[in-house]
């Protein structure tokens, strides 16, 4: 296969497509006037994030990537505190007993509906983000807003708070959609 790359600009160009899709970070491949294959790998230090690159030299994360992972288990949070501490909790027909709860219990239910929800959205926009190369600070910027719009929005949601929660629920719809626009607004 590199031999073919190095003989045949069009194989070379079909590479640098999958290259482009599976390769390794921080490598680049590209074809000189002349036809000939160049494989080099671009002058950053190790370990220090270069503003060319969508995924950080030593396949580190990108903060919005630890957000996706912490966006995650947001959901869990309301769960567990829908049902800790209730005396006739049934392990046996959770989703049943949950659907019998009142109060702070079934809008703790509720929100964990609600955080699963806006987690496809945001999963979405931040892994279209990292593929398509958006301005990755300005994306790491907006998930940690989207992280903390989360966290305010199952404080509302829990004290009973509906207009201030749907406020902040907007809020963090937006950043969604602002992180899955960023590769188009950012150029």
């Amino acid at each position: 296969m590199v031999d073919d790359i190095d003989r045949n600009p069009n194989v070379a160009l079909a590479f640098m497509g999958a290259k482009h899709l599976l390769g390794k970070p921080g490598m680049d491949i590209h074809v000189e006037g002349s036809g000939k294959v160049v494989r080099e790998r671009p002058p950053y230090t190790e370990g220090v994030f270069h503003p060319d690159r969508r995924v950080l030299p030593g396949g580190a994360m990108t903060i919005a990537l630890w957000c996706l992972f912490i966006a995650g288990l947001l959901p869990y949070v309301p769960a567990l505190l829908a049902k800790v501490g209730a005396r006739d909790f049934d392990n046996e027909a959770p989703r049943a007993w949950l659907a019998k709860q009142t109060g702070y219990r079934a809008r703790a239910n509720a929100a964990q509906q609600n955080s699963f929800e806006a987690f496809a959205l945001f999963a979405v926009a931040v892994l279209v983000a990292h593929v398509t190369r958006g301005a990755i600070a300005q994306v790491d910027t907006l998930a940690m807003v989207f992280i903390a719009a989360r966290v305010l929005y199952l404080f509302l949601y829990l004290r009973g708070w509906g207009t201030a929660r749907s406020l902040v629920w907007g809020v963090g719809m937006v950043v969604s959609v602002w992180i899955f626009l960023t590769p188009v607004l950012s150029g």
